[in-house]
């Protein structure tokens, strides 16, 4: 989507699910307790934002739905500082 719409976003939500639940529906079909931090889940993280710069992409809001949030941004945080 992010290719086909190129320089339409400018904003994104990054958030990962956890692996083996069911797809299907809309992203907000997925519960609470699916969220899990980044690079834990089913979304391959590095290549969404790779291609979300190369398509114009400026600001990321990481998104985290868990009940205890705190815990998992802090190992998203940690994950993402590991990319650079």
């Amino acid at each position: 989507m992010l290719k086909r719409h190129a320089g339409r976003f400018p904003l994104m939500h990054v958030k990962d699910i956890r692996k083996g639940t069911k797809l299907g529906g809309s992203p907000a079909d997925v519960a609470e307790e699916d969220s899990v931090p980044l690079g834990t889940g089913l979304v391959d993280v590095r290549a969404a934002l790779l291609a979300a710069q190369e398509c114009g992409v400026q600001q990321y809001f990481l998104e985290e739905e868990a009940v205890d949030a705190v815990p998992q941004i802090r190992q998203s945080l940690v994950y993402l500082a590991g990319l650079r």
